[in-house]
């Protein structure tokens, strides 16, 4: 596992969106879209990547961890302040994998299935 960045540590933000700020790509199957009334938003930095050992596919593994910052201008600094922690663990297909940068920050939607 590599070291966090400076200025983080383990905390994320749940932010509710209202179904109308939402853009939805169109459904794609059968089943009609549900309307959706909140989702919550994480935003996490990737701290590794690697592959998975033993697998019989080609996986790799890819761990988030949720942003923080001490500086209140900061976004981090909002999305730390309501979620104490947060990490997010993945085994992904290799060739997916290589679309992500350790280092680099994400955001995570969170929306029920249907």
């Amino acid at each position: 596992m590599t070291e966090q960045k400076p200025g983080h540590r383990a905390g994320f933000f749940i932010a509710q969106m209202q179904a109308k700020d939402r853009k939805d790509p169109p459904a794609q199957s059968t089943f009609e879209a549900l309307p959706m009334t909140h989702i919550t938003r994480c935003k996490m930095t990737l701290r590794s990547k690697g592959p998975v050992q033993g697998s019989t596919e080609s996986l790799t593994r890819l761990h988030f961890g949720a942003v923080w910052s001490a500086k209140p201008e900061e976004e981090d600094a909002i999305y730390g302040k309501y979620t104490p922690y947060g990490e997010y663990v993945v085994n992904v297909a290799a060739d997916r994998a290589e679309h992500f940068e350790e280092g680099k920050d994400y955001y995570f939607d969170i929306s029920p299935a249907f």
